[in-house]
């Protein structure tokens, strides 16, 4: 943990910290409210339009900060698979604002007080992971929303890191896209602070729970969330393990060296755009 996350609260620093969490809660509590009634009667262009406006909006309350390198390819072909490294909820948060996809998520994160209902109303898929029956399920539903032209996102950790480190991918839920030929684009997350060292404040890893990272992050003066694309991977003629160590080495490489690889990504980037447009 950074040293300063050890320090007492001055006095503003506390009232501060009290407003956004007393403003968080109450905008998560009443757009649930608005969700539940409204959501399912929305068209679909309205429904994503207003789940992007939540997420900006949940996220500037919390002091989160997006920063964007590179853009995701969703207008060249009808569907494709996106996936990322795996280090908080605030992970899902800035994904929906970023992207119309359909989530692919732990089966209690239904359970989750508020949030919960807002990832079923959303369209998640669920999925227990301890079952290998299950994963034969979820893939046929990824299958399903790829073919009708619908973005699927997945976090192949599993579970969530510290954000010093990318966990290895799980390739199962890698299928679908092989299945469909639809590409992978590989998202690399990481979230920092002013001064560019790794932000633990944001994390929701081993023992803490959605409210500690909820505080911590409220008690931040801001939070970098820097995103960045990676070149879409065509699945053409290649299989799940093979796709999932390619894009495990993409965000590696983003994470770790990112000083040394930027011109190179983008290279690749403009080559596979235009391959997947030529393949659509």
């Amino acid at each position: 943990m950074n040293a300063h996350q050890n320090r007492p609260l001055t006095v503003q620093a506390a009232v501060i910290t009290y407003l956004r969490l007393t403003a968080i809660v109450g905008y998560i509590g009443l757009t649930t409210l608005f969700l539940w009634l409204l959501f399912p009667v929305l068209p679909a262009a309205t429904r994503h339009t207003w789940i992007r406006t939540w997420a900006r909006y949940a996220l500037f309350i919390i002091g989160v900060r997006l920063r964007v390198q590179r853009q995701p390819v969703i207008e060249a072909v009808p569907a494709q698979l996106f996936i990322a490294n795996h280090i908080s909820w605030l992970d899902i948060l800035l994904m929906h604002q970023l992207l119309p996809v359909r989530f692919v998520a732990k089966s209690d994160v239904r359970t989750w007080p508020l949030v919960g209902r807002i990832t079923q109303l959303v369209g998640t898929l669920y999925i227990d992971r301890a079952s290998r029956r299950d994963m034969n399920r979820v893939n046929t539903e990824i299958t399903a929303c790829l073919q009708s032209a619908c973005h699927v996102m997945v976090f192949p950790e599993g579970t969530t890191s510290d954000g010093r480190q990318v966990l290895p991918f799980h390739a199962g839920l890698l299928q679908a896209a092989v299945v469909t030929r639809s590409p992978i684009q590989a998202i690399a997350i990481r979230y920092l602070q002013d001064d560019g060292q790794i932000c633990d404040a944001a994390t929701y890893h081993g023992d803490k729970t959605i409210w500690q990272t909820l505080r911590e992050l409220c008690a931040q003066p801001r939070v970098w969330a820097d995103v960045t694309f990676m070149a879409p991977v065509l699945t053409a003629d290649k299989q799940r393990r093979e796709l999932a160590t390619i894009t495990h080495q993409y965000i590696s490489e983003q994470l770790r060296i990112e000083q040394l690889v930027p011109q190179q990504v983008e290279s690749v980037a403009l080559t596979n755009t235009a391959a997947v447009r030529a393949q659509s």
